[in-house]
């Protein structure tokens, strides 16, 4: 048996041939078996990016958006049932910004096509803010653990902001997970 349990088995005859040779004689042994392989299942992700996009974090929107195909991409090389959701947050006490949830489709607020979620991004444009009040980060954090998360082992809520520092430092970190974030954090969902 190979594989795991709780995946779909496919089982195949096999001709096994043994041979072994001692003081010079030869035997040869053959026998068919059926044998069973199982394609494992793939863990699952969900991926919740938590998104600033006041007025100075276009780069940060637009990182997301360009790179987003790219962690994709790993993510299905690596075999990993994922699902991206995404929420966005301005400051906290402006008037007219909340913290949003978007939605991939009408009700669903998570996708695993990283091409319907680069497209979701991109309809963001960095307004508002600047009113040197801070973002509402924990607020959209407390938001995100609200969202359906599958029961499995593996669930981060990354938010995606400027954390402070240069814009070169901010680039920096973003370039070094490849997706524009800068910070993240993972939760695990009761079993």
């Amino acid at each position: 048996m190979i594989g795991g349990r709780g995946a779909a088995a496919v089982s195949r005859p096999v001709r096994l041939v043994a041979e072994a040779a001692a003081n010079g004689r030869t035997a040869t042994a053959d026998a068919t078996v059926n044998l069973k392989v199982w394609n494992p299942p793939k863990p699952q992700a969900d991926i919740v990016f938590v998104l600033d996009i006041t007025s100075s974090m276009q780069w940060a929107i637009d990182d997301l958006k360009n790179g987003i195909g790219k962690f994709g991409d790993a993510l299905a090389k690596a075999r990993i049932d994922y699902r991206l959701a995404l929420v966005t947050f301005r400051d906290v006490a402006v008037s007219g910004e909340k913290v949003e949830v978007a939605e991939f489709r009408p009700g669903e607020v998570f996708t695993g096509d990283e091409a319907v979620f680069r497209e979701k991004v991109g309809t963001f444009v960095a307004s508002g803010g600047g009113a040197d009040v801070p973002e509402s980060s924990l607020e959209a954090v407390a938001e995100a653990t609200k969202l359906p998360l599958r029961k499995s082992p593996c669930t981060t809520v990354t938010r995606c902001a400027g954390g402070g520092g240069s814009r070169r430092s901010r680039r920096m970190a973003a370039r070094a997970i490849g997706c524009g974030c800068s910070s993240s954090a993972s939760i695990t969902p009761a079993q």
